[in-house]
């Protein structure tokens, strides 16, 4: 079974092109993915179509640095209950946990990590199956989405660095100021990088009773995606 990735990647890309007078019909011709799965409130796409529509898009659509235009538009919700249950985190760094812990156990493919050295963190996808690869513009995307979901819980303007091993789209530079983090490109490896302090900065919408039975319901959403895949609890 090919791995999935949340069908919310396909809303936020349908929305972006819309903007740009493509029409969610046109968009989607061909690619299998209905008006009515748009519609579901969580729903799962596989792996590569991603990579497929995102490409698709940035021809549409003429502009390179779509990418980073769409990473703007993420938010927490985009990942359902693992989401929220991030929204409600004491913390940066717990909200973090909850995004690593949770999207690991959904999909084989995308492994989000967070790791120390020395007074700096550094997050980064981790996909140990050579079938299963992000393109570089799903990197951007969905790295650069992580930050602006920081973004949006803390209310940092300034949350460190993005190094991307792959050049710089064309157009890029437009958007660069709103990011909230420096972007260098032709680097060794995808990763975002950050203070160690930035992890104890409070979640504007914390809520400590709310907390534990949105981690919970993480929980019971991956038995029974396990179920759904045909695997033993």
């Amino acid at each position: 079974m090919n791995p999935e990735l949340p069908g919310t990647y396909i809303n936020l890309l349908v929305d972006m092109v819309k903007r740009l007078n493509i029409s969610a019909e046109q968009f989607l011709d061909g690619s299998g993915i209905t008006l009515e799965k748009l519609n579901k409130p969580y729903w799962y796409v596989e792996f590569n179509t991603l990579n497929n529509l995102l490409k698709h898009a940035i021809q549409r659509t003429h502009e390179p640095a779509l990418a980073g235009y769409l990473a703007l538009e993420m938010k927490a919700s985009c990942y359902g209950s693992v989401g929220m249950a991030a929204m409600v985190s004491t913390n940066l760094g717990e909200a973090l946990k909850i995004f690593e812990q949770f999207i690991a156990a959904r999909c084989d493919a995308f492994k989000p990590e967070l790791k120390q050295e020395q007074d700096y963190f550094y997050w980064s996808i981790h996909q140990p199956l050579k079938a299963f690869q992000l393109s570089p513009d799903a990197t951007i995307f969905l790295l650069l989405g992580f930050v602006q979901i920081a973004k949006h819980l803390t209310g940092l303007s300034s949350l460190g660095t993005v190094q991307l091993n792959m050049p710089e789209p064309l157009g890029f530079s437009k958007i660069k100021d709103k990011l909230g983090v420096s972007c260098l490109f032709d680097q060794k490896h995808n990763l975002w990088i950050f203070p160690k302090e930035y992890l104890m900065q409070p979640i504007l919408t914390a809520d400590p009773m709310l907390a534990p039975v949105l981690k919970a319901q993480c929980k019971k959403d991956i038995d029974k995606l396990k179920l759904r895949s045909g695997w033993k609890a």
